[in-house]
């Protein structure tokens, strides 16, 4: 439950709380008025503040994709002019370097141009392999380099096996990915075969990851079943007929037992979470109805016997 529906929560309990207290003390309830305690009103505030300052990283995260983008288009034209203008094969290398680097340390860009973007980048990146292909020396030092890189990289993802988070573990690896995606190109010969040995080892890493996720969600569908059955004793409760006072309070102690049980219970798959909390919800409140009703016909049974002696009195 997300803050805003638990402070709705609180707000409506301890509404219905003062409200009974009001009703108990022989108050009318047309005179009833609530107001929030200065606690709820300082949390009410808190949670429009939080809400601004969420809008606000939003504007800035979208600025922020949108100077990447930009900045990543720039060096792809950078690019593309080195390959048709510079001659020697050396300088080519060192500014392919400072560009490639460059385009590793840009941030994420809007998800509607990232393949486009990503594309370019890979076609004038492979266009500069060849272009410098025709030093053979110097090429083959940058294979070799390349290779290294991605064996460290393999290493890399087969570590992520030992990280105790699953969820740290893909995020590392997605940018162990996006690292592989950049890297130049190795000997055609060694080619398949540390593709397989990377693939291999990312493989290793979600299977783990699939793992955790199927024993996450039969956990929680256990949890969905506890709580459904916590609803329907819930509702059996709220569905009784009450017509003493005294019997409504010792099915309240149930209700509570009830409800410190639910809060024991661990989370419930995410589609029907919120739809079985306002199940929960609504047979508690139903319940307490029933305490609504059982006094207003008690006041009136006072009424009634206060009447029937003032006229004795006469």
């Amino acid at each position: 439950v997300n803050a805003r529906s638990r402070y709705k929560e609180i707000f409506e309990e301890e509404r219905t709380r003062i409200f009974q207290s009001f009703i108990d003390s022989g108050e009318k309830v047309e005179d009833f008025k609530f107001t929030l305690t200065p606690e709820m009103a300082k949390v009410k505030e808190v949670l429009h503040t939080y809400q601004d300052k969420l809008t606000e990283i939003r504007r800035k995260e979208d600025a922020e994709l949108q100077t990447n983008l930009l900045t990543k288009r720039d060096i792809i034209h950078e690019l593309k002019d080195l390959i048709s203008n510079e001659s020697d094969i050396k300088k080519a290398f060192e500014k392919f370097n400072l560009l490639r680097n460059r385009w590793k340390e840009i941030g994420p860009v809007p998800g509607q141009h990232a393949n486009e973007l990503w594309n370019n980048y890979k076609f004038f990146s492979d266009k500069f392999y060849e272009f410098v292909e025709i030093n053979k020396e110097l090429y083959e030092v940058e294979l070799q380099k390349n290779l290294t890189a991605k064996e460290a990289l393999i290493a890399k993802v087969g570590g992520l096996l030992a990280q105790s988070s699953i969820q740290n573990s893909i995020a590392s690896l997605h940018s162990l990915q996006k690292e592989w995606r950049e890297m130049g190109p190795v000997h055609k010969d060694k080619s398949d075969d540390i593709w397989d040995q990377f693939k291999a080892a990312v493989d290793k890493v979600y299977v783990r990851r699939d793992e955790y996720l199927k024993g996450r969600d039969e956990k929680r569908h256990e949890n969905l079943a506890l709580k459904t059955a916590i609803c329907e004793k819930s509702e059996a409760l709220s569905k009784v007929d009450y017509t003493k006072m005294a019997e409504w309070k010792e099915k309240e102690n149930e209700l509570k037992s009830l409800d410190e049980e639910w809060k024991k219970i661990g989370r419930v798959p995410t589609k029907i979470n919120e739809t079985i909390w306002e199940r929960f919800k609504a047979a508690r409140k139903d319940f307490f109805k029933q305490k609504y009703n059982l006094l207003k016909q008690v006041r009136e049974e006072l009424i009634q016997n206060y009447n029937a002696r003032v006229k004795l009195c006469e």
